[in-house]
């Protein structure tokens, strides 16, 4: 197919005719100056900003003191630490398996103390929760490295 001139010139007349006329469209200035003088627009002071989120502090039972909660605290962190230091040499690709045995016996014998630790805690208890998702986490690693999924 071949474009010559005078058809070009034919195609532009003929979009310029096709052209319909406008009207004059409102400035945004005069539409938000009517908008805002209308009546249905009231004149309140904005809202407060609601926080996004708030964190309500653990309220634990009276029957158990806080003296006794702090060795689970700290088993637990230590559990935390071995879980840590576990993913931390498991990323590493060079570290071999036997490497890691010490680490994951170490989160048996954690996860073994735990366990009685839980079945002493009342049920409802912020802490038992706490321990539980902890212990869940932990023995899940410790069953994936048994059972080879990382090797």
């Amino acid at each position: 197919m071949k474009i010559r001139p005078d058809e070009i010139a034919k195609a532009t007349v003929n979009q310029q005719t096709r052209k319909t006329t406008k009207e004059p469209a409102e400035r945004f200035s005069e539409i938000l100056k009517r908008t805002m003088d209308s009546p249905s627009v009231s004149k309140q002071a904005p809202a407060a900003a609601q926080p996004p989120f708030t964190v309500s502090e653990i309220q634990f039972d009276a029957a158990i003191s806080t003296d006794d909660r702090t060795p689970v605290l700290d088993r637990i962190e230590r559990v935390l630490d071995g879980l840590e230091q576990y993913t931390t040499k498991l990323a590493e690709t060079s570290v071999p398996a036997s490497e890691l045995e010490p680490l994951v016996a170490r989160l048996e014998a954690e996860n073994a103390e735990l366990t009685s630790e839980l079945q002493n805690l009342p049920d409802g208890d912020p802490l038992k929760d706490l321990l539980n998702k902890v212990l869940v986490t932990s023995v899940v690693e410790v069953e994936k490295f048994r059972r080879g999924d990382f090797l």
